[in-house]
């Protein structure tokens, strides 16, 4: 009886621990995206975690580049709803860094970084992106609508 006691304490705190390291890496989740073009057209960036955010919209010809335009604090049920779409092992597995900017064209970059790993994916608008993308595009698409609710607010 004693050792079945001991098994369940056992068992239970281990079922403790594993869901406190669950949390903890929801915590550790950053979001970041943008986009730049070529041509002086422009670019911005999101950076996003459970609490805030921040926006930055610039001009890489210009002086006013890398200033914080917008910050404020990120919705818990939009955060959620984010991260419950991403799936980070399939979004690492994705391996798209375009450089449609080298040629004066407009990329799309996606970046998350969870605990120490970090991975960044970065597109255009073509069919063969769309198709590489289409496992998380779920994601994506949300990220994009938090990040122009966010900067529109």
């Amino acid at each position: 009886m004693g050792r079945f006691i001991l098994f369940s304490i056992f068992i239970m705190a281990f079922f403790f621990a594993c869901k406190e390291d669950d949390e903890f890496e929801s915590l550790n989740v950053e979001i970041s995206s943008g986009f730049i073009c070529g041509w002086c057209e422009g670019a911005d960036s999101i950076i996003m975690n459970e609490n805030e955010y921040i926006y930055v919209e610039f001009n890489p010809c210009s002086y006013e580049a890398f200033h914080p335009k917008k910050y404020g604090n990120i919705d818990a049920g939009e955060w959620n709803e984010m991260l419950r779409l991403l799936d980070f092992d399939t979004f690492r597995s994705i391996d798209l860094n375009q450089c449609n900017v080298c040629f004066d064209g407009c990329d799309y970059w996606v970046k998350v970084k969870q605990g120490a790993e970090i991975h960044r994916i970065t597109f255009g608008r073509s069919k063969e992106d769309s198709l590489t993308l289409k496992p998380v595009l779920p994601f994506i698409e949300k990220l994009d609508k938090l990040k122009t609710k966010l900067i529109e607010e």
